[in-house]
């Protein structure tokens, strides 16, 4: 596919499922959905600019980006978001479609997650921080320095994410409850099951699932935190997951991965598994991409249950 067009596929889940394809004339670096706004969040680069796009209307407002976009976080409200750079953050009222503030960081920003009050940089040791959005002042913390990537859990109000590349990976949880991150915990197990990353979380914030299928439960009480729940069957190689409420659905992409050698992934699949028990409720398949006379294979990238329809990104 041409570098600057990205697909977004609205599937509907029905008995035959429906494929709309809608081309985008940017290559989005990274991507989320504002539950609150019913709208998809994407940021791009050269142009530098973040665009808020209608599924239902496949209408983008978009807002220029001082400098080229690295990561991208929502926050719990809905209406804003923040958006990570080199050395800096950007904070974004998506109501208003304004940049509201500028904020400095000592770090090359490519994981970040926005609360209420504050953004933290997820990176290794010299590259996490607390910055308060309200005074701007970033104090740098090392109690997550192997956490890899993380997601704010509202109903905890705690940030879970894998620690890849370590011997072994595993969960870890950043205390937030202070405003500054102040704490670090991982899970009680040492390689007894599956961990890597990303990790996503179950609507009421109970289950955290990992990057292999392996699922953990969240909790506030810590003799339950981080505690293996089950696993999703035959899942694995996961790239993005999300769980519809309404429609008690998970739905998965796999993905391929440099260091898994020999592994065959088809990236066009998505599949389908009921939430309660986890048991496989089949799966469809992307359409592929017309550009001009030519036809490319997809590679799906994210998946996100959309509140306008019952339908999957």
């Amino acid at each position: 596919m041409p570098s600057g067009t990205l697909g977004i596929a609205l599937s509907l889940i029905a008995a035959t499922a429906f494929a709309q394809t809608t081309a985008l004339p940017f290559k989005p670096v990274a991507f989320d959905y504002s539950k609150k706004l019913d709208r998809l969040i994407l940021v791009s680069a050269n142009p530098n600019r973040l665009h808020i796009y209608d599924p239902a209307t496949s209408q983008t407002v978009s807002v220029a980006l001082a400098q080229p976009p690295l990561s991208l976080s929502i926050g719990p409200d809905g209406v804003h978001a923040a958006v990570g750079h080199d050395a800096l953050i950007s904070s974004v009222d998506l109501e208003k479609g304004v940049v509201q503030k500028q904020l400095n960081v000592s770090a090359v920003v490519s994981n970040l997650v926005l609360a209420s009050s504050w953004i933290y940089t997820i990176g290794g040791y010299s590259s996490s921080y607390s910055v308060n959005i309200q005074t701007g002042e970033a104090s740098r913390d090392n109690a997550a320095f192997m956490m890899s990537s993380g997601k704010l859990n509202t109903a905890v109000n705690a940030i879970y994410g894998p620690r890849d590349g370590t011997s072994p990976n595993d969960v870890e949880k950043w205390n937030i409850s202070t405003g500054p991150m102040t704490a670090e915990t991982d899970s009680p197990y040492h390689g007894d099951y599956c961990i890597y990353g990303p990790v996503w979380f179950s609507p009421d914030g109970n289950r955290i699932y990992t990057g292999c299928g392996t699922i953990f439960r969240a909790s506030a009480d810590p003799k339950l935190d981080m505690y293996y729940m089950s696993s999703i069957p035959g899942a694995t190689l996961i790239g993005s997951l999300d769980e519809s409420a309404a429609l008690g659905k998970i739905a998965l992409l796999r993905q391929a991965r440099a260091y898994y050698y020999g592994d065959t992934v088809d990236e066009s699949v998505i599949r389908m598994f009921e939430s309660a028990y986890l048991q496989p409720m089949g799966q469809f398949t992307l359409s592929a991409f017309q550009a001009g006379s030519a036809t490319f294979a997809p590679h799906g990238r994210a998946v996100s249950s959309v509140r306008t329809r019952p339908s999957w990104l």
